[in-house]
């Protein structure tokens, strides 16, 4: 008897692989999902611990600033100063920048405890008056070097950033310097050093970092003189950058072993850089997992990045995942050829039972008894082979039903993204506040009014904490509180939670609502509605100037209409229809999951039983005519 013919064997393995490699990629794109939520964690982890350390020295630095130019005598030696350089007295010069550095001398080494690197006073035709981190050095010229110090004292405006000077690059904040009768004196910097940085998260947030900096900012023969305040050596991680050596610090482990370790990822890791995002990849070394994480750091008057802070940590969660995938694999290949080595059996077994009915009608005395049993037989074969095929293919559907939950899991984690960004600025203003307070108790300008008023924010920051994640988990489970509330308090309520926001992006806010409007509704989904188009009109004015959003409201009959729009130039009419859809977004992957819009869209229809509508508008505003985005959200009054 012949088994199953060697044409229906080959059908059925290539149905095999094309099964196998069918569910592999589906299992794969999961894994990618997964491991791409938690290495954005990572890049966003970075990021705020950057952003709260940035803010904690711009707060530093306006104190000292601010603590300078109060200093009369100090004001009085820079004016008279001018007058001297003016009239080309050197002598006289000289005198005066004696008298300032005796003036200085204790107050510098109490900023050089709080990280201050360098204190540097300059005429406003950039000459240098006084370096108080280099006293021997002064009188050059740094036009063409620092294009810092060219803007401030050609526009008397304060500028801050990072920026390379002439040996050393730092985070500089630069002020001009203008006494009480408004004479320009000049400018003054005052500058944290990437070492500072490195410092505090290896300290403070327990992460080993590298500081690259672009080759191209400054001539390689400054590389190795004897007066540089950092160490450079080219960086493992990008070959047109160096990386900064401090004593944290070495070339074996920075260097050499970098280079190993990311070696698979490296043209990855160089393709990404050149898009000027952060970002993080993963690469096995050693049989762990590490995660290599890159943040940049923009020029202050290009506006280009050109420094990278990198970070390096192990992360057991990559480890587990890619282990929890390999025996899915494993286990996915095993089920796929028990049951396709089970549909082989049946084959072969209908092949050889059809070959004896053949042989058994072949005899003419028992012809029609014999045909008879193997009919009905092949009948009973043929309906438990039907049976066992609806079983597999029942097996197969939990399988996809498995894929739909992971895939159900990665957009949770998009949200959970979301709920952390919500969190930064709150962390950032507690943990300024407390900084701040530390830093004014140690210069003892800490009074009982500011005491009490940067513990009241630090409070309202928290409570806000514990308010954002009980809304969204409300929102969630759908069982939202409805209450009475007034509109132009809930407005204003809102306001105060993204006020440090529109100081931050230069934006105006102009609300128009009448103080005896109220609502029976969902307060909290409101605020987050309000939230979601804030955040969405602050992406849109980033490149507008002046940065303006109109929040008003009017009843009509028992309905309420919420108008929220800006003047950021309004949305692309070609895709203006989807920008409710979820996962839909104009941003880079990096920066926006393409859910905001259709969360509030989710509030309102579904949430509030209400409806929203967008449109772009062209308007006038104090004569002038400008075109932005406007949504229109109906809400129930009751």
């Amino acid at each position: 008897m012949k088994k199953i013919e060697s044409k229906s064997l080959f059908l059925l393995i290539c149905a095999f692989i094309v099964t196998y490699l069918l569910a592999f990629f589906i299992i794969d794109i999961g894994k990618k999902a997964r491991l791409n939520v938690i290495l954005d964690t990572h890049t966003q982890t970075l990021q705020t611990y950057y952003e709260i350390l940035k803010y904690n020295q711009t707060i530093t630095a306006d104190v000292a600033f601010e603590e300078t130019v109060q200093n009369k005598k100090l004001m009085d030696v820079l004016s008279k100063a001018n007058l001297a350089k003016q009239k080309n007295d050197k002598k006289q010069v000289d005198k005066l920048r004696d008298e300032a550095i005796t003036l200085l001398e204790e107050k510098y080494e109490l900023l050089k405890k709080k990280g201050i690197l360098q204190y540097h006073f300059v005429f406003p035709d950039n000459k240098v008056f006084l370096r108080m981190h280099k006293i021997s050095k002064y009188g050059d010229d740094l036009s063409s070097v620092r294009s810092d110090f060219n803007y401030t004292n050609s526009t008397q405006k304060i500028i801050r950033g990072f920026a390379q000077g002439r040996t050393a690059h730092a985070f500089r904040n630069v002020y001009p310097i203008i006494n009480k009768a408004g004479e320009h004196l000049g400018a003054v910097e005052i500058s944290f050093s990437s070492d500072l940085l490195q410092n505090y998260f290896t300290q403070i947030n327990k992460i080993h970092t590298h500081f690259l900096v672009r080759k191209d900012i400054f001539k390689s023969k400054a590389w190795h003189r004897d007066d540089l305040v950092l160490r450079y050596m080219p960086s493992a991680e990008h070959p047109n950058f160096m990386i900064t050596m401090t004593d944290n610090h070495s070339k074996g482990i920075c260097v050499v072993e970098n280079s190993q370790r990311i070696s698979m990822v490296k043209n990855d890791i160089v393709s990404k850089m050149s898009a000027g995002k952060g970002f993080s990849v993963y690469t096995i070394f050693q049989e762990k997992a590490r995660v290599v994480s890159f943040y940049p750091i923009i020029h202050s008057i290009t506006k280009e990045p050109i420094a990278w802070i990198v970070s390096y940590r192990q992360d057991s969660l990559i480890d587990k995942t890619l282990e929890s995938y390999i025996y899915a694999y494993i286990i996915l290949f095993v089920i796929l050829f028990v049951i396709f080595a089970f549909i082989y059996y049946m084959l072969n077994q209908k092949n050889i039972l059809n070959e004896m009915v053949k042989e058994k009608t072949s005899s003419l005395s028992k012809a029609n008894k014999e045909l008879e049993e193997q009919e009905h037989e092949l009948e009973l074969l043929n309906q438990n082979l039907e049976e066992k095929i609806k079983e597999e293919v029942s097996k197969n559907r939990d399988k996809d039903k498995v894929l739909y939950e992971q895939t159900k899991m990665a957009a949770l984690g998009e949200m959970i993204g979301n709920i952390a960004h919500q969190w930064r600025q709150p962390l950032s203003v507690i943990s300024t506040g407390v900084t701040g307070m530390m830093f004014q108790k140690d210069l003892g300008t800490l009074d009982d009014e500011k005491f009490k008023e940067t513990c009241h924010s630090i409070n309202e920051n928290a409570q806000y904490l514990s308010k954002t994640i009980d809304d969204f988990r409300n929102f969630i489970k759908g069982n939202s509180k409805r209450e009475s509330f007034n509109l132009k308090t809930s407005i204003d309520s809102f306001l105060s939670l993204v006020n440090s926001s529109i100081k931050k992006h230069n934006m105006m806010v102009k609300v128009e609502i009448a103080e005896d409007i109220t609502i029976n509704g969902f307060q909290n989904e409101l605020h987050q509605c309000l939230i979601n188009l804030f955040n969405n009109s602050k992406d849109a004015l980033l490149t507008t100037d002046p940065k303006i959003v109109f929040i008003s409201a009017y009843r009509e009959e028992n309905e309420l209409i919420i108008v929220f729009k800006d003047n950021g130039g309004g949305i692309d009419e070609s895709i203006i229809d989807k920008v409710f859809e979820p996962y839909f977004t104009t941003k880079h992957q990096s920066m926006g999951t393409g859910l905001g819009l259709n969360m509030t869209y989710r509030l309102i229809v579904e949430g509030m039983r209400g409806s929203i509508a967008v449109m772009n508008d062209t308007f006038s505003y104090e004569g002038v005519q400008y075109t932005g985005a406007k949504f229109e959200m109906t809400i129930p009054r009751n």
